[in-house]
């Protein structure tokens, strides 16, 4: 004799509200930076729209958001990634329980976020609760006026003359996290051109990679 809803039907209904009403996409400062530094070099549509980000923000949005790593790099994600309810076939559940994953873009906060947690699901039945030690907040972006941004541009353009530069949103979680208590300015650059396999089977890179990835850091080095 099940009733209209169970716990299940709650919680599922629940998150398929928050799954419905993504957060609001907006340039970051990282992807700010980003436009300004290569809008210039793209070709004339590219070059139009990147010029003028308050008048293309749509048409910009409506590109990046259309790839997971793109849509990542424009708003703060939501991602189911554990249920558990239910002990046996034939016993309705009287708990049902999520834990739901999310990558806060920088600028947003973790309190506003739990906000708009509660006002999308809008149930009282459904309880949301801060997992394990608490809500990581965004990292803190380094300035490209900044004094490291602009030294690892210089090394950067020395040792590989060819290429351009530009901030870029690092949408993975790094050990660089654990040192932000050090210092704001965390800048994740990697000088390898040609990486083969990274966490994986007969993970490498070629000799030449190698080479001049100790190229750069010697730059680096000497820049301080």
């Amino acid at each position: 004799m099940p009733a209209p809803e169970t716990s299940i039907d709650i919680l599922t209904k629940a998150i398929l509200k928050l799954r419905a009403n993504p957060f609001e996409a907006r340039f970051s400062e990282s992807m700010t930076g980003f436009i300004e530094s290569l809008g210039p070099e793209m070709p004339f549509i590219q070059r139009l729209a990147f010029a003028n980000p308050w008048l293309f923000k749509g048409m910009i949005v409506g590109i990046y958001e259309s790839s997971p790593a793109g849509n990542a790099m424009v708003r703060t994600t939501i991602a189911p990634t554990i249920i558990q309810a239910g002990i046996k076939d034939n016993v309705i559940p009287t708990l049902a329980t999520a834990t739901i994953n999310f990558r806060l873009l920088p600028g947003d906060k973790a309190e506003a976020v739990i906000s708009k947690i509660k006002e999308v699901i809008a149930d009282d039945r459904v309880k949301v609760t801060v997992f394990g030690n608490g809500f990581s907040e965004a990292s803190e972006v380094t300035s490209m006026n900044s004094g490291g941004y602009r030294k690892i541009e210089k090394a950067i353009k020395t040792s590989y003359p060819d290429l351009l530069t530009s901030p870029f949103l690092m949408i993975g979680a790094t050990d660089s996290r654990y040192f932000g208590e050090v210092s704001p300015n965390i800048i994740k650059f990697s000088p390898m051109i040609d990486p083969i396999g990274f966490h994986g089977i007969d993970e490498r890179v070629s000799l030449e990679s190698y080479k001049t990835a100790l190229w750069f850091y010697e730059q680096l080095i000497r820049l301080n």
